[in-house]
This record gives structure tokens, C-alpha cells and sequence, in this order.
């Protein structure tokens, strides 16, 4: 049995420490620790819609380059590494494999980035610990961060107002927007979430389609702007029922008349 553990974690350190068989890895290691680990990140790089950084796997060097955004993503790729090495995966196998692999849809998933474009993201996130999670790791590139995000209707209103603190924290600019309404009166849950912000870095743009074209059109190059909420889905829930809704479809549009053709991970 082996075990590949992190040790930039508390928990993970015990584990390394009072286990046999373990492997430990690293992104921020110590000079007292660094011997010690099998598996190390240095360099790393967070530009755009990608993550790439200098990959030591037993004492072997190699470079890895992800294309999925965040700084959750070298700690992802850095443990897959280093578990397919262990295996008897070979360091440009693991290069080739990482750098085609693209995420779950929907998962700080890059719909398009590029030189002199915004990179645009869309994600899941629709509580405050993963909204805080998210924007944390798209911060983490530099940059200006504009969000658009809602909440939705008929689920637990307590977590409104904090996301809307977390938004107003981190994110540069909020466009606060629909989000599976449901049987819920639109305007009462944007004014819940209005109700976290502390400073006017914000608007609201109640219908979302409009929110993302509203986001598209104030981006400029090198900034990061991410859609949470919706993530893989493909519709809006409405007083209504259910209804297409195809966020990336409506980015990409959106891009495309601001920028021309555009190319990116729009498949």
C-alpha cells in the first residue's frame, strides 16, 4: 500500500510522519522539508486559463502545463503526478496526459482565454465556502476579477448575504444576477444578496443573459471573469418550469462580437 499525502496540510503532515509508505508532496515547501518529499512544485505559474510549473517526481525533473485555472489545480495535477509515477507512469506520459485534460465541465472550467482577450471561467460554486474557494483561486493570477453570480430561489436564504460579503472582498466588480429563481420572487433574493456588500463594487442586472453580456462587454485583456452558479447546467428554473439556458453558448457569442472570431475551450 502507498499512500501519497500533502504536506502543506496540517493533517497531511501527521499522516507523513507517522505512517509507513507514504508519500509526501509539496507547492510551498520548506528547505526542511524539501528532502524529504517525493513529489515537489516549483515555479509555478498561474496565467490566464492555465497553470504550469516545474515538476520534481523522485528527484526527477519535468514540467507540467494544465490547461484548467486555479491554484487548486497545481495541488490536483501535482498529486495525480506523482501517483502515476508511482505506478510506473513515465514523466512525459504524465506531461502529455495533464496538459490535454481539461476538467469537469463546469468545474473552473476555461471557456476561453488568449493573448489580448479576458480569460472567461464558469463554476459551480453556489454556496459561500466554494464561491470564496473559487475566487481565491482565480485572485491568486493577478488581475482584475469580475464576477457574475446569483442564488437560487426556494433553498436556503441564510446563505445569501454572506456570499454576497465574499463577492464584495474579493472580486473586484459584482454583477448580481438570476439564478434558478424557481417559485421565488427574482428581485427579493438579489436584494438578500445585495444586502452582504459593504462598498459599491457592485450592479445589478436582474436578467442573466444580460448580466453576461454586461460582463463581457466591461472586460478588458488581462482580466479574469467568472461566472458562478450555473456550471455545467444548461437551463434557468423560473415561476415558469425549466428553460434552455446555455451559458458558454451565450459567452462565446458575447466574445465573439466584442472580439471577432475567437478561439478557446468553447467545445
Amino acid at each position: 500500500e502507498k499512500i501519497v499525502v500533502n504536506c502543506d496540510d496540517v493533517y497531511g503532515r501527521r499522516l507523513f510522519c507517522n505512517r509507513r509508505n507514504t508519500f509526501g508532496l509539496s507547492v510551498g515547501v520548506d528547505e526542511e522539508m524539501r528532502a524529504a518529499m517525493f513529489a515537489v512544485a516549483e515555479n509555478v505559474s498561474l496565467s490566464g486559463g492555465s497553470v504550469g510549473y516545474d515538476c520534481w517526481l523522485d528527484g526527477e525533473r519535468s514540467h507540467i502545463y494544465s490547461p484548467v485555472c486555479g491554484a487548486f489545480a497545481v495541488y490536483n495535477t501535482l498529486t495525480a503526478a506523482a501517483m502515476s509515477y508511482l505506478m510506473g507512469v513515465d514523466t512525459g506520459t504524465i506531461e502529455d496526459a495533464v496538459k490535454t485534460f481539461h476538467g469537469a465541465p463546469g468545474r473552473m472550467e476555461t471557456v476561453f482565454s488568449g493573448e489580448g482577450v479576458p480569460t472567461v471561467l464558469i463554476d459551480y460554486a453556489h454556496t459561500p465556502d466554494a464561491l470564496e474557494k473559487a475566487l481565491r483561486n482565480v485572485k491568486a493570477g493577478g488581475g482584475r476579477v469580475i464576477l457574475v453570480f446569483g442564488c437560487g430561489g426556494d433553498r436556503d436564504p441564510s446563505k445569501r448575504a454572506p456570499m454576497g460579503e465574499i463577492a464584495c472582498r474579493i472580486a473586484d466588480h459584482s454583477i448580481v444576477t438570476g439564478d434558478n429563481p424557481r417559485g421565488e420572487d427574482p428581485e427579493r433574493i438579489i436584494k438578500d444578496i445585495v444586502s452582504g456588500f459593504y462598498r459599491n463594487n457592485y450592479e445589478v442586472v436582474p436578467d442573466r443573459r444580460d448580466a453576461l453580456i454586461r460582463a463581457v462587454d466591461m472586460s478588458f485583456a488581462n482580466d479574469t471573469l467568472i461566472c458562478c452558479g450555473k456550471g455545467h447546467e444548461k437551463y434557468i428554473i423560473d415561476k415558469c418550469g425549466k428553460r434552455s439556458f446555455d451559458e458558454k453558448k451565450i459567452l462565446v457569442e458575447a466574445l465573439e462580437k466584442k472580439y471577432g472570431t475567437v478561439s478557446g475551450n468553447e467545445s
